[in-house]
């Protein structure tokens, strides 16, 4: 293929077989015969090759050696661009992993280099690990030859945030313009191959493109391994992240787009949550009993909270399924037909704080366990226990028990 600097070529390694990519820089011939940019393109391809020599970052590709013949570098090949890899198997929980690991990678790129500044479709790439790695980042010559480049080579700016395309030198080159085009390949990634949606959005999101978006949404998720419970509540909630991030707006009214990595990471990981939720951790029973005491009595309900944390994005009790089951300690025989009844609201913590009471028991020693799932997950519920006493209050009478239907002997024993 051809970029903005570099042709690049894909290769086999003569010794160990290895896939490879070659970067040649353009030459003049591929510039308009402007002999002022094929140097800009070669002192650009030393660029990327100290920056890859010297960097740890296991976002950049990595930097193989240099050609001996000719100018050129070659690198690992990394794999399959962002914007296709929607349509070879991966769900959309995936491809928002995919995101979320692209914008760890801007954030370790950040230390730096301020911004990449060059996230076309060919330079977010994912090999089949599912590791992310953003080739080409402006360096100095490239930013200050961007323009002319994107003019001489023919380079299409459609991938470029609105405010660049003007291509006047130099490029506002930005955070904001990074996630920008990181959020234009999922969409691309995402409708890549549906003619409804139309054209990228490369001027945001109208209302017909946010509609034709949250159909594909809720079509691909119908058919992928999600709750289909929360279906709805992620088409919606990924719909207004892409409409902020490919705002044209950068400032100062909302939807204006994301200004750091940290915020965009935690909103791609709020939607990603939503295409599985689960219970996340159980707390211990906390028993609610009158104080000096160790047991309940007979004359009151026994009455416990348990704290339960679940993945961000449930919003309370009606999309949790809740379970009691009450045992004999000793014996170990379960009780049926209990009185039960429970509350919910929300803990401090962020957790959900449920409130169980227990009715009419009698004296005895007695193990709950309780056990919570979220709806329509198909999850093995997580479950909690714990031990109680129950002792007879003051005055207390045993209920009447049902006489049982053995015949009574008449014969005596001895009785002649």
């Amino acid at each position: 293929g051809r970029g903005s600097w570099s042709r690049t070529f894909s290769a086999r390694h003569a010794d160990s077989g290895r896939l490879v990519v070659i970067k040649v820089p353009l030459q003049a011939a591929d510039l308009g015969g402007d002999a002022r940019l094929e140097d800009a393109c070669r002192t650009i391809m030393a660029e990327q090759a100290k920056l890859a020599e010297s960097s740890a970052l296991g976002c950049l590709p990595e930097f193989l050696g240099r050609l001996a013949e000719r100018p050129g570098i070659i690198c690992a090949h990394v794999g399959t661009p962002l914007s296709e890899v929607g349509t070879r198997g991966k769900h959309t929980g995936e491809l928002l992993t995919l995101v979320a690991r692209a914008i760890d990678g801007l954030k370790d790129l950040s230390a730096q280099k301020p911004f990449h500044g060059n996230l076309t479709s060919g330079n977010i790439l994912v090999d089949e690990r599912g590791n992310v790695t953003l080739s080409d980042p402006v360096t100095a010559t490239f930013r200050r030859h961007q323009p002319a480049l994107y003019e001489a080579a023919g380079t299409s700016t459609s991938q470029l945030a609105p405010e660049l395309r003007g291509l006047e030198a130099p490029l506002p080159l930005s955070v904001q313009s990074d996630t920008w085009a990181l959020s234009l390949q999922l969409v691309r990634a995402i409708t890549l191959g549906q003619e409804r949606f139309g054209k990228l959005p490369v001027d945001g999101l109208d209302k017909p493109h946010r509609v034709a978006l949250k159909d594909q949404l809720l079509n691909r998720l119908r058919k992928e391994p999600s709750n289909p419970g929360f279906h709805g509540r992620l088409a919606d909630r990924l719909v207004s992240l892409l409409n902020r991030a490919l705002s044209r707006e950068t400032s100062p009214s909302p939807p204006f787009r994301f200004r750091d990595h940290a915020e965009l990471r935690r909103r791609f990981d709020d939607v990603c949550a939503l295409v599985h939720p689960t219970i996340e951790n159980i707390g211990r029973l906390n028993w609610s009993l009158r104080a000096g005491e160790d047991a309940f009595q007979t004359d009151e309900e026994v009455k416990f909270t348990v704290n339960v944390g679940c993945s961000i994005g449930v919003g309370g009790r009606d999309e949790i399924a809740t379970g009691i089951a009450l045992f004999e300690k000793e014996s170990g025989n379960r009780i049926r037909d209990i009185v039960c009844a429970y509350s919910v609201d929300k803990h401090p913590s962020g957790r959900f704080r449920f409130s169980f009471k227990l009715s009419e028991l009698r004296p005895g020693a007695f193990r709950v366990r309780v056990a919570f799932t979220i709806r329509d997950s198909g999850d093995e519920p997580t479950t909690a226990e714990g031990v109680f006493q129950v002792r007879p209050a003051p005055g207390y009478i045993p209920p009447r028990g049902t006489p049982s239907r053995s015949p009574i002997p008449l014969e005596r024993v001895n009785d002649d």
